[in-house]
Protein backbone atom coordinates (compact mmCIF):
# COMPACT_ATOMS: atom_id res chain seq x y z
CA UNK A 1 0.00 0.00 0.00
CA UNK A 2 1.36 3.34 -0.97
CA UNK A 3 1.29 6.13 1.61
CA UNK A 4 -0.42 9.24 0.73
CA UNK A 5 1.93 12.25 1.09
CA UNK A 6 0.44 14.80 3.31
CA UNK A 7 1.05 18.16 1.63
CA UNK A 8 2.09 21.36 3.91
CA UNK A 9 -1.13 23.96 3.98
CA UNK A 10 0.48 27.66 3.21
CA UNK A 11 -1.60 30.69 3.39
CA UNK A 12 0.10 33.62 1.56
CA UNK A 13 -1.74 37.05 3.17
CA UNK A 14 -0.69 40.04 0.21
CA UNK A 15 0.36 38.18 -3.09
CA UNK A 16 0.32 41.13 -4.90
CA UNK A 17 1.85 41.05 -8.29
CA UNK A 18 5.17 38.66 -7.04
CA UNK A 19 3.46 36.13 -5.28
CA UNK A 20 5.17 32.98 -2.87
CA UNK A 21 6.49 30.26 -5.20
CA UNK A 22 5.27 26.54 -4.27
CA UNK A 23 8.21 24.56 -3.42
CA UNK A 24 5.95 20.96 -4.90
CA UNK A 25 5.48 19.79 -1.53
CA UNK A 26 3.47 22.74 -0.60
CA UNK A 27 -0.33 23.56 -1.46
CA UNK A 28 -0.32 27.03 -1.28
CA UNK A 29 -3.38 29.44 -1.28
CA UNK A 30 -2.82 33.09 -2.47
CA UNK A 31 -4.96 35.87 -0.74
CA UNK A 32 -5.37 39.52 -1.41
CA UNK A 33 -7.84 42.45 -1.45
CA UNK A 34 -8.07 42.57 -4.90
CA UNK A 35 -8.59 39.97 -7.68
CA UNK A 36 -5.44 39.33 -9.63
CA UNK A 37 -4.78 36.11 -11.61
CA UNK A 38 -3.20 33.82 -9.21
CA UNK A 39 -5.29 35.34 -6.46
CA UNK A 40 -7.15 32.28 -5.29
CA UNK A 41 -9.26 34.13 -2.47
CA UNK A 42 -10.10 38.04 -2.33
CA UNK A 43 -10.34 39.18 0.94
CA UNK A 44 -9.60 42.70 2.67
CA UNK A 45 -7.88 41.94 5.98
CA UNK A 46 -8.28 45.47 7.27
CA UNK A 47 -11.82 44.97 7.01
CA UNK A 48 -12.89 40.92 7.51
CA UNK A 49 -11.61 38.28 9.26
CA UNK A 50 -9.97 35.65 7.50
CA UNK A 51 -12.10 32.87 5.48
CA UNK A 52 -11.00 30.00 6.96
CA UNK A 53 -12.10 27.75 9.91
CA UNK A 54 -9.49 27.47 12.84
CA UNK A 55 -6.37 25.36 12.63
CA UNK A 56 -6.67 25.42 8.67
CA UNK A 57 -2.73 25.97 7.84
CA UNK A 58 0.61 24.46 8.55
CA UNK A 59 2.27 28.22 7.57
CA UNK A 60 1.19 31.59 7.11
CA UNK A 61 3.77 33.87 4.63
CA UNK A 62 3.72 37.81 4.72
CA UNK A 63 6.14 39.48 2.56
CA UNK A 64 6.21 43.41 3.24
CA UNK A 65 2.73 43.71 3.89
CA UNK A 66 1.93 43.77 7.57
CA UNK A 67 3.27 47.69 7.98
CA UNK A 68 0.43 48.06 5.61
CA UNK A 69 -2.19 46.94 7.55
CA UNK A 70 -4.51 49.02 10.12
CA UNK A 71 -4.04 46.77 12.85
CA UNK A 72 -1.58 44.28 13.44
CA UNK A 73 -2.65 42.99 16.64
CA UNK A 74 -5.73 41.90 14.88
CA UNK A 75 -4.59 40.42 11.77
CA UNK A 76 -1.99 38.64 13.80
CA UNK A 77 -4.39 36.90 16.10
CA UNK A 78 -6.21 36.09 12.78
CA UNK A 79 -3.67 34.62 11.58
CA UNK A 80 -2.89 32.76 15.10
CA UNK A 81 -6.45 31.38 14.72
CA UNK A 82 -6.19 29.86 11.74
CA UNK A 83 -2.64 28.47 12.65
CA UNK A 84 -2.18 24.80 13.59
CA UNK A 85 -0.97 24.25 16.45
CA UNK A 86 3.30 24.67 15.64
CA UNK A 87 1.99 26.63 12.70
CA UNK A 88 4.47 29.27 11.46
CA UNK A 89 4.18 32.77 10.70
CA UNK A 90 6.62 34.14 8.69
CA UNK A 91 6.56 38.22 8.33
CA UNK A 92 8.94 40.55 6.68
CA UNK A 93 8.56 43.78 6.92
CA UNK A 94 10.86 47.27 6.76
CA UNK A 95 12.92 47.57 9.52
CA UNK A 96 11.72 51.19 11.17
CA UNK A 97 15.53 52.05 10.66
CA UNK A 98 14.80 52.02 6.92
CA UNK A 99 14.87 54.47 4.55
CA UNK A 100 12.07 51.89 2.16
CA UNK A 101 9.74 52.15 6.02
CA UNK A 102 9.54 56.18 5.19
CA UNK A 103 9.42 56.56 1.56
CA UNK A 104 5.78 54.70 1.27
CA UNK A 105 2.51 56.85 1.79
CA UNK A 106 0.85 53.20 2.53
CA UNK A 107 3.22 52.68 5.44
CA UNK A 108 1.31 53.02 8.78
CA UNK A 109 3.60 50.86 11.23
CA UNK A 110 6.93 50.86 12.12
CA UNK A 111 9.20 47.60 13.26
CA UNK A 112 12.28 46.46 15.28
CA UNK A 113 13.26 43.65 16.68
CA UNK A 114 10.88 43.80 19.74
CA UNK A 115 7.52 44.90 18.04
CA UNK A 116 5.98 41.04 18.26
CA UNK A 117 7.33 40.61 21.61
CA UNK A 118 3.51 41.14 22.36
CA UNK A 119 2.53 37.62 21.45
CA UNK A 120 5.31 35.70 23.73
CA UNK A 121 4.36 34.21 27.09
CA UNK A 122 6.85 35.85 29.02
CA UNK A 123 6.64 39.39 28.41
CA UNK A 124 5.21 41.56 30.67
CA UNK A 125 3.06 43.10 27.77
CA UNK A 126 1.41 39.85 26.68
CA UNK A 127 -2.07 41.09 27.71
CA UNK A 128 -2.67 43.23 24.81
CA UNK A 129 -3.43 39.51 23.17
CA UNK A 130 -4.61 35.93 23.88
CA UNK A 131 -2.14 34.67 20.93
CA UNK A 132 1.07 33.18 21.87
CA UNK A 133 3.68 32.55 19.84
CA UNK A 134 7.63 31.95 19.91
CA UNK A 135 9.28 34.30 18.44
CA UNK A 136 12.66 34.53 16.44
CA UNK A 137 13.73 37.30 14.20
CA UNK A 138 16.84 38.26 11.62
CA UNK A 139 17.98 41.46 10.44
CA UNK A 140 18.47 41.83 7.13
CA UNK A 141 21.16 44.21 6.37
CA UNK A 142 21.69 46.96 3.93
CA UNK A 143 23.96 49.26 2.07
CA UNK A 144 27.49 49.53 4.48
CA UNK A 145 25.60 47.36 6.89
CA UNK A 146 26.52 44.47 4.73
CA UNK A 147 29.89 44.98 5.43
CA UNK A 148 29.43 45.16 9.38
CA UNK A 149 29.42 42.37 12.39
CA UNK A 150 26.24 41.63 12.79
CA UNK A 151 26.82 42.66 16.76
CA UNK A 152 27.63 45.87 15.44
CA UNK A 153 25.11 46.61 13.02
CA UNK A 154 22.60 45.51 15.43
CA UNK A 155 23.77 48.32 17.89
CA UNK A 156 24.05 51.13 15.62
CA UNK A 157 21.41 50.78 13.64
CA UNK A 158 19.27 52.68 16.43
CA UNK A 159 21.58 55.55 15.64
CA UNK A 160 22.17 55.25 11.43
CA UNK A 161 19.95 55.03 9.29
CA UNK A 162 19.94 52.50 6.41
CA UNK A 163 22.31 49.74 8.07
CA UNK A 164 19.22 47.69 7.73
CA UNK A 165 16.94 46.64 5.39
CA UNK A 166 14.19 44.54 6.43
CA UNK A 167 13.23 42.50 9.48
CA UNK A 168 11.87 38.51 9.14
CA UNK A 169 9.97 37.77 12.08
CA UNK A 170 9.45 33.79 12.08
CA UNK A 171 6.93 33.03 14.61
CA UNK A 172 5.85 29.37 15.75
CA UNK A 173 2.21 29.29 17.37
CA UNK A 174 1.92 27.91 21.16
CA UNK A 175 -1.52 26.55 21.77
Amino acid sequence: MVEEIKKIKVLEIGAGKDCYANKGDEEVIHLDRVRLPHVEVVCDVNKEKLPFNADSFDSIYMDNVLHLLDDTIKIVEECYRVLKPEGKLIITVPHYSSFNAYRDLLVKHHFTRFSMDYFKKDNNLNFYSNARFKVKYELKPSGIGKFLPSFIRDKLCFFINGLIDEICFEMVTEK
